[in-house]
């Protein structure tokens, strides 16, 4: 699947987000096929590799760890979304607005 760093950054909100491997790889596959359904099977086979594809907890904790990090109310997501018994998807352009009261406020995320 090419070269992923061993760690990396990813701008947002005017910050530097701090990714393990498995993170970027992740948001990264998601980013190729934004506002679309990546399945479990597709996520597990390209981050961990076909002999990993029935060990569904590991998407699981890996999903939790970058919703912690990329949204604002990880429980509640808004920018990682779960299409339940299927996969996950990436909201294309999501506009985050941290202070519902202030737009100016708000924070983009962007993958490539």
């Amino acid at each position: 699947t090419g070269h992923v760093p061993t760690a990396c950054s990813l701008p947002t909100a005017g910050k530097r987000i701090r990714l393990s491997r498995k993170e970027y790889s992740l948001l990264h596959i998601l980013s190729k096929h934004a506002g679309l359904v990546v399945t479990h099977e597709q996520l597990l086979k390209e981050i961990w590799g076909p002999s990993q594809l029935h060990n569904i907890q590991y998407l699981r904790v890996l999903v939790r760890k970058v919703r912690a990090k990329i949204e604002l109310n990880p429980i509640d997501p808004i920018i990682l979304v779960t299409e339940s018994s299927v996969g996950y998807r990436l909201q294309p352009d999501v506009k985050v607005i941290e202070d519902r009261s202030k737009v100016r406020n708000e924070r983009r995320l962007k993958v490539k």
